[in-house]
């Protein structure tokens, strides 16, 4: 085994092990963390060490909003509400069996309706405010050992 494949197995066994275990709950936004690193691993019996240096930095909270739809499930389900329960009960039934003789598509519908129907979505269209947590920046430099 070589020195790149060695390194590379390291690097690559580092980056899921830190996929799985990383908390980023316990990363507070705003903070900021000097690290002194050495790395010391066996691959396959062969010794591999790193040092190196690094400052992570973790961004503020910030809100976004965005522009979505209502749920799908609960859009249709108020529309089917609103059917009477014989029209329903054929829809539901009906819809189904026709998307799956189309090969899992939707049938075709008139043009006026697919028009109406944008409308209507974008009708219903509304902001969502949510958090999002900041970002995680890390700068890095090897030192040779």
């Amino acid at each position: 085994m070589n020195t790149l494949e060695q390194t590379a197995a390291v690097w690559a066994a580092l980056q899921k092990i830190s996929g799985k275990e990383l908390c980023r709950d316990g990363l507070p936004g705003g903070s900021q963390y000097d690290l002194k690193l050495e790395l010391r691993v066996t691959v396959d019996g062969l010794a591999w060490s790193r040092r190196m240096t690094a400052l992570l930095v973790v961004g503020h909270e910030s809100l976004r909003v965005t522009s979505a739809t209502p749920n799908a499930a609960k859009l249709l389900a108020c529309i089917l509400g609103r059917l009477n329960r014989q029209t329903r009960e054929k829809l539901l039934r009906e819809l189904p069996e026709a998307f799956a003789e189309a090969g899992n598509k939707l049938p075709e519908v008139d043009r006026v309706l697919l028009d109406a129907s944008e409308s209507f979505l974008k009708r219903l269209r509304a902001k969502v405010s949510q958090t999002a947590k900041g970002l995680v920046s890390c700068q890095y430099k090897l030192i040779e050992i």
